[in-house]
C-alpha cells in the first residue's frame, strides 16, 4: 500500500467509513477486523487489534472492576 497512493486512499477511506457507518460500536468493530486478520492469516493484524480490542473492554468494563472485582476477573479468564 505505501507504493501504492490510491491503493491507501481506498483502504484509509473504507476504514474510516466502516468505523463511523457500520452500526457496530468500537467493541465489535475489533472483532471484526479480529475476524478478517484471523481468515487472512495476518500475525501482525491479530496482534494489533487483539491488544486494541483489550484496552476497549477493560475500559468499557471497569465499572464492574470497582463494583464487582470478582465478576471482572472472571471476564479475562
Amino acid at each position: 500500500m505505501g507504493n501504492n497512493p490510491a491503493l491507501l486512499d481506498a483502504y484509509i477511506y473504507s476504514y474510516n467509513s466502516f468505523r463511523a457507518n457500520s452500526g457496530f460500536n468500537s467493541v465489535e468493530q475489533e472483532v471484526v477486523f479480529l475476524s478478517v486478520a484471523y481468515e487472512n492469516n495476518c500475525e501482525y493484524c491479530m496482534a494489533a487489534h487483539s491488544f486494541i480490542g483489550d484496552i476497549l473492554v477493560k475500559k468499557k468494563y471497569s465499572n464492574i472492576e470497582r463494583n464487582r472485582p470478582t465478576l471482572f476477573k472472571l471476564l479475562f479468564f
